[in-house]
């Protein structure tokens, strides 16, 4: 049986759902690392926004029947063929955020470097969650469910902001950054 619009929506949100919790965690482990207060803050406060864009995906996806077995075994298979150790939670999308995180922090940089890093992280993070929610809102509209659509804009609008928090952030860390190797020496 071919897949029609709606079980597509459902494996999108699904998806979704898997990537937020990840980026929650990924969330909570930055705002432990990042010694720059405002950073840290900002870190800290999206926790309580991404705890609703989750559950905002959960309720979504109860309307239609909730995540299915099938996409979570597809997701698991494609992290398997990838050779992802966290099988079964965040995207592959994620999981490479993750990964280059793992890289940059081993190669043990300053805490300044540190900071500026999980900031631009964050940004990406936020760059590619609005692509998602934006598209995933487009979707809601063809199947005619404004009520996701709504909740989805509600997410939307969360990312857009911590971007825009992100983006007035990066001034200050990059004047801050200064030493050898630096274009600030």
């Amino acid at each position: 049986m071919a897949m029609d619009l709606r079980e597509y929506f459902r494996m999108k949100c699904t998806e979704m759902l898997a990537a937020e919790r990840e980026i929650l965690q990924m969330n909570d482990m930055m705002a432990g690392e990042v010694q720059n207060p405002q950073v840290k803050g900002l870190f800290q406060q999206h926790s309580t926004p991404t705890k609703q864009q989750i559950s905002n995906l959960e309720q979504i996806l109860n309307k239609y029947g909730g995540p299915s077995e099938r996409d979570e075994g597809m997701l698991k298979k494609l992290e398997d063929a990838l050779g992802m150790q966290a099988a079964g939670k965040g995207t592959p999308v994620t999981h490479a955020m993750a990964r280059m995180h793992m890289m940059v922090k081993g190669m043990n940089p300053d805490q300044k470097l540190t900071d500026l890093n999980d900031l631009l992280e964050g940004g990406e993070v936020e760059h590619f969650e609005i692509a998602q929610y934006e598209g995933l809102i487009a979707l809601a509209k063809m199947l005619g469910d404004n009520d996701s659509a709504r909740m989805l804009q509600e997410n939307l609008n969360g990312e857009q902001q911590a971007l825009t928090q992100i983006q007035m952030m990066l001034p200050m860390l990059i004047s801050n950054i200064s030493g050898p190797g630096s274009m600030a020496a």
